[in-house]
């Protein structure tokens, strides 16, 4: 394919997490390729969290006015009329843009559709989705259907293929920038060791499970320190714990730098980039065995994993490393030779390819 290919990616709203950060990524990549990329995004959502190259357009979509619940409805009853328009391929990357583009294709045949997946959506955006139970059933109910929608779809992990029962999907796999995340070593100075997680409201996050685990290691000495994209998050009754404001790649770096053992204890992840960027960095890392970590952690090799949910088991791990500092050095360095297997560039020439591939 040598033309450039005009892509409209329909976009709920651009949140600070790692699911918009990917589809920024790869709309740069496409970009640098030479398509013409646009974000089809409700005229309420935010701006991006990091500034988009100007070689990429953001198109606002009128909502109205009125309660927000109405306005969301009127942007995703819009998209199968919009997301067409004067574009080769559309992008869905969410369960809901993908039932617009599966219409939008329907109306118009030309336009090819690729169904992004970065999570199991029926899982985390339904079952387990801070949500009363109707609400929860209806996103299960249409997450799951829109896995079986005939669209070509690609995967983030092999674990996240099987979870959804795609086994046409493709797996482009993640990436990290090796060049930010890479290994640092702690000043002699550092008399504590230090365990780092980051901070989220979300239940499914594991963020509470992390200071339930530390309260019951109230005899061991160590430093907490939780990563926040603002000053908003409450430490929950962590005595002593440090706050580290970081809401960039550069600050994540400087983070996962102050840290001798990542915890990691998200409940489900289509992939899971946090406990792979701490082991570039040359943390100890402990996660739960939260889905597509399974693509790339290894437990008792570059590792320990726990149950997701279970902040026993997640202190019992982190005890253990705390007391046993050849085991921290040994996962640490398992980990960087892992992380290295992981460039981010990897993951955008895999995604491109099978765009292209769809595209004709």
């Amino acid at each position: 394919m040598t033309r450039a290919l005009r892509v409209a990616i329909p976009i709920g709203g651009f949140n600070r997490s790692g699911g918009v950060k990917t589809l920024m990524l790869v709309a740069e990549a496409m970009a640098d390729r030479g398509w013409h990329v646009r974000f089809l995004a409700p005229d309420y959502a935010a701006e991006p969290p990091t500034p988009l190259t100007t070689r990429i357009r953001i198109v606002r979509v009128a909502t109205g006015s009125g309660p927000h619940a109405w306005r969301v409805m009127r942007f995703y009853a819009r998209l199968p009329f919009i997301a067409a328009h004067d574009a080769d391929v559309c992008i869905a990357n969410f369960y809901l843009t993908a039932h617009a583009a599966f219409v939008a294709r329907l109306l118009h045949p030309r336009v090819r559709v690729v169904y992004f997946l970065q999570g199991d959506e029926a899982q985390s955006h339904g079952r387990l989705a801070d949500a009363p139970a109707l609400s929860r059933w209806l996103r299960y109910v249409l997450a799951r259907v829109s896995y079986r929608l005939p669209l070509p779809m690609l995967c983030v992990s092999e674990w996240l293929r099987r979870q959804v029962q795609r086994p046409d999907a493709v797996v482009v796999g993640q990436g990290i920038d090796l060049r930010v995340f890479r290994e640092r070593t702690r000043g002699d100075d550092a008399a504590r060791i230090a365990v780092g997680t980051i901070g989220a409201a979300a239940r499914t996050k594991g963020y509470q499970d992390v200071l339930a685990a530390v309260s019951r290691l109230a005899g061991k000495s160590f430093d907490l320190i939780v990563a926040a994209m603002d000053d908003g998050l409450a430490l929950l009754g962590a005595t002593g714990a440090q706050r580290r404001i970081a809401s960039s790649e550069p600050e994540m770096a400087a983070f996962y730098a102050s840290c001798d053992i990542f915890v990691f204890a998200s409940h489900r992840e289509g992939f899971g980039l946090p406990p792979l960027e701490a082991m570039a960095s040359g943390c100890a890392v402990v996660t739960t065995d939260c889905g597509g970590v399974s693509d790339f952690a290894r437990p008792d090799h570059n590792c320990l994993m726990v149950p997701p949910g279970d902040p026993a088991a997640l202190a019992a791990a982190i005890g253990r490393l705390l007391d046993d500092g050849a085991l921290r050095e040994k996962l640490a360095a398992a980990g960087v030779a892992t992380a290295v297997s992981w460039p981010r560039e990897r993951m955008t020439a895999a995604f491109i390819e099978r765009v292209s591939q769809v595209a004709g």
